[in-house]
């Protein structure tokens, strides 16, 4: 009987002891898939968030799209200009003058030494009439025959240089940059090679000149630069250089130097073209505006003031010194039929009492509109015009 209880109660025991064991097992799973469920909903959680991050994140565009709104923008805004022109009227000089476009690793101008230049200085003229805001940069630079020896050094040696006999060349550049252009810096240096005084100008709103560019403005900044170097050359023949758009500016300063009793030694003009306006309609820029009708009228309208100054054709029948064209065939700048079309028109109209005007062509040989100075025969070409 106690045997019986014992083993009663040792089953019991057991029982409790399996039930117990159960429970454990039991709660101790009940946790661990409570803690699944809960680390489950966590990491979903997670991923609904990450994905709701994403889909409130506005994804980035293509390099397509971003093309495809440039080349839209740019198309829009080249067909806005024609009628903006006439009415903005800084930004339709803009187009013309280019003179904020400067070349940021350029040299300070205020050394030419830094441009590989030897015997130069720079220096600061007033303007005529005079205008107390206005003060023109400029390079005089020596011939090679008076550098060797270095003798000159001072301001006042520079000027009485001016006065020893040699041809001086004024030069007008082009329009965008600055006197220290490269090519305008090969120009300089073939001259001075040649022995001839260079005296390089910026006109206003270029290079370090002060102000802003107009039709009258830079001419009489040209015509300034020109008295300066009368006053110190003792009757030195001096001869004036206009490339591009210097040559509107230089026919247009040479015609009314020369209804003042004036008139240099001669006028050389570098790919010129025969008007302002046979220059715009002839631009690669202005192509397609050819083809909207009107769009020309405007722009033609903006640069009034331009055209009836630069109008080279013109201003050559008042020209009273002798002429030497130069253009390349290969210019698409200014076309090469525009030079020719000048010199053609001068031949026909100047009187046949003025000095003639000679055209020399540089053919298809690479020279573009910048490079007429790389010619082998262009220093030959020079000297001839000068005899």
């Amino acid at each position: 009987m106690p045997t019986k209880r014992r083993n009663r109660e040792k089953s019991t025991l057991n029982g409790r002891e399996n039930v117990a064991n159960g429970n454990t097992v039991l709660n101790s799973g009940s946790v661990h898939d409570h803690d699944d469920h809960r680390a489950v909903r966590v990491v979903n959680g997670d991923s609904n968030s990450k994905s709701l991050c994403s889909n409130s994140r506005p994804r980035p565009a293509s390099w397509k799209t971003i093309a495809k709104a440039t080349v839209l923008c740019c198309v829009a805004v080249y067909f806005l200009i024609p009628g903006l022109a006439p009415v903005v009227p800084l930004m339709s000089k803009q187009f013309l003058y280019l003179n904020i476009v400067k070349n940021p690793f350029s040299p300070s101008l205020q050394y030419p030494e830094q441009q590989n230049l030897t015997g130069a200085r720079n220096l600061h003229i007033g303007t005529l009439p005079p205008d107390p805001s206005i003060r023109l940069g400029m390079w005089q630079i020596l011939p090679q025959s008076l550098q060797n020896g270095g003798s000159i050094q001072d301001d006042s040696q520079f000027d009485e240089a001016l006065g020893d006999g040699k041809p001086i060349i004024l030069y007008l550049h082009g329009n965008a940059g600055s006197r220290a252009a490269d090519h305008r810096l090969l120009l300089y240096r073939l001259l001075i090679g040649m022995d001839f005084h260079v005296v390089a100008l910026d006109y206003r709103g270029f290079g370090d000149s002060s102000g802003w560019p107009s039709a009258e403005g830079v001419v009489d900044d040209a015509e300034s630069s020109y008295r300066w170097v009368l006053e110190r050359s003792k009757g030195a023949p001096i001869y004036v250089w206009g490339h591009s758009m210097g040559s509107g500016i230089g026919s247009a300063m040479v015609k009314r130097l020369c209804k003042s009793g004036l008139c240099p030694q001669g006028l050389i003009l570098e790919s010129p073209y025969s008007s302002m306006h046979d220059a715009m309609m002839n631009h690669p820029f202005t192509v397609p505006w050819r083809f909207v009708p009107g769009c020309l009228a405007l722009i033609s309208k903006a640069y009034e003031e331009e055209e009836a100054m630069f109008d080279s054709k013109e201003n050559l029948l008042d020209v009273q010194c002798p002429v030497l064209i130069i253009h390349s065939e290969d210019d698409f700048v200014v076309p090469y039929k525009l030079g020719k079309r000048l010199y053609d028109y001068s031949v026909e109209h100047r009187a046949k009492s003025l000095p003639p005007v000679t055209f020399h062509s540089f053919g298809d040989a690479g020279f573009g509109h910048r490079h007429i100075v790389d010619a082998p025969d262009l220093p030959e070409v020079i000297r001839n015009f000068m005899k």
